[in-house]
């Protein structure tokens, strides 16, 4: 149940991020999986222990699926909080964002880092609900999923971002498929209020053709190598 009551304090955090921001940066690998940090800042001070008195007489008016049911009624929430007791830290952070370390939840701040890890897309999803806890705008009911017939092709949508989001992915993002502030290499940035979604590809065809490049210029040495030994034989 505490563990539960943490999940319930992500989420009060991203609601009193409502007057505050909650800053990104995701991590995700061809298998998907990956690593979610976000900086969250509520605008306030709060400590664990007011957040979990305040989700005490909240519990039944949470997170819903898209057919508009309490996780808790449908299970779902078993599941999110098998998740986070396994993969979600939340550190409170000083003025300079260095973590306040305490021994009780009592401490106070006005900003928090939420660590996520996850293994698959679903986990993923899963990060999202906690650390965006679906807030009532442009909720993403997956966060990737297949993009039209390709196979290799997804689509990354996470609605409006809540700060300033950096994600990485290991493949190609496609930039017309993206109003994103800044696209570099596999990188991509969105800023606060912008429309978290564009298309990226498995199977990262930039990184095979970096593998082939660097194979060409292996052989060519060696053929030039080759070609000097000779060249000095037939000089003798």
């Amino acid at each position: 149940m505490r563990v539960l009551k943490m999940i319930f304090l992500c989420c009060f955090l991203v609601v009193l991020a409502g007057c505050g921001t909650i800053n990104s940066d995701i991590e995700i690998d061809n298998d998907f999986k990956g690593k979610w940090e976000a900086t969250v800042d509520i605008g306030g001070e709060k400590s664990k222990e007011e957040i979990i008195q305040f989700f005490e007489k909240s519990l039944q008016t949470t997170a819903v699926n898209e057919e508009g049911k309490l996780l808790k009624e449908t299970g779902e929430a078993e599941e999110i909080e098998a998740y986070a007791n396994e993969f979600i830290k939340l550190e409170p952070l000083d003025a300079n964002g260095r973590v306040i370390s305490s021994k009780d939840d009592s401490v106070k701040s006005s900003t928090w880092r939420v660590t996520a890890i996850f293994q698959n897309e679903k986990e993923l999803l899963n990060a999202y609900r906690i650390i965006y806890s679906w807030p009532k705008n442009d909720r993403a009911w997956n966060v990737i999923f297949p993009y039209g017939d390709s196979t290799e092709q997804y689509m990354f949508y996470m609605g409006k971002a809540l700060g300033d989001t950096t994600i990485t992915v290991h493949g190609d993002i496609n930039k017309e498929m993206s109003n994103a502030s800044e696209i570099s290499g596999s990188t991509i940035r969105f800023s606060k209020g912008e429309e978290v979604r564009f298309v990226f590809s498995k199977g990262t065809p930039i990184f095979r053709n970096v593998a082939i490049f660097v194979a060409i210029i292996g052989i060519t040495a060696v053929g030039i190598v080759i070609y000097k030994r000779r060249g000095k034989k037939h000089a003798q």
